[in-house]
């Protein structure tokens, strides 16, 4: 089955370079320079986006939500932003994070393990209000789709599969984001919070995941009433 990478960067050096070598990898690739064709190109579905951050008409952080009401493609930014807060934002508001200078092999890499997490098929989870889908990588409260990030929904599935058990943070980091190297818990807790204010949102004041400092996350399974003077800073 052949793939499809939609690259967006309003470098045409490095727009170029990266059609040319995702084409090599086999890929199908869509490319746009700004965002306005960015959104058009993603009317096609693509299994992945690459994003830059500074485009001509806007801000990568801002289009990425934009985006995943056309697509549900996990999305990677590939950006020269390389401050701590540029990096935070982007995992929160993407799936991945790579700076440029970079390695083209350490990026096809990445975008092959997030399609294949996309395409995981797998069972539905059933936890009362809550129910997650594996297959299709989506949940729902109440009947009522969460809108979650790929990321955010790994984060969910690695708790709920361990339920009442805790996740030390450090553990998650290398599950979700399966590396050993940059363990950057500031990076799990913004996730975990994002997340857990989603669920929140929708679920009659239950709360699914439990934040314990010292010990790390847990999957709580009957959920408990949520607490939102809960303490997220956790290691």
């Amino acid at each position: 089955m052949q793939y499809t990478v939609l690259v967006v960067d309003d470098n045409t050096i490095t727009l170029s370079l990266n059609k040319s070598l995702f084409m090599k990898e086999g890929y199908n690739v869509l490319y746009a320079h700004d965002g306005e064709t960015a959104l058009k190109m993603a009317e096609q579905k693509p299994d992945c986006i690459v994003l830059d951050v500074l485009l001509p008409d806007c801000n990568g952080f801002d289009l990425a939500p934009e985006l995943r009401k056309v697509c549900d493609a996990p999305i990677v930014f590939l950006t020269s932003c390389k401050e701590d807060d540029d990096i935070v934002r982007g995992l929160s508001t993407g799936d991945d994070f790579m700076s440029k200078p970079y390695s083209f092999v350490e990026l096809t890499t990445r975008v092959k393990n997030h399609i294949r997490r996309k395409e995981h098929k797998g069972r539905i989870m059933d936890f009362g209000e809550l129910v997650i889908h594996t297959d299709g990588r989506s949940a729902a409260v109440n009947g009522k789709p969460l809108p979650l990030t790929s990321r955010e929904f790994d984060i969910l599935l690695t708790l709920a599969e361990r339920a009442n058990t805790p996740v030390a943070t450090a553990e998650l980091y290398r599950l979700v984001w399966n590396d050993e190297t940059t363990f950057t818990p500031h990076v799990v807790m913004v996730n975990i919070s994002t997340l857990k204010k989603k669920l929140e949102r929708v679920s009659s004041g239950y709360s699914y995941i439990k934040s314990e400092r010292g010990k790390g996350y847990t999957f709580i399974d009957p959920p408990a009433a949520a607490n939102p003077d809960s303490d997220d800073d956790m290691e």
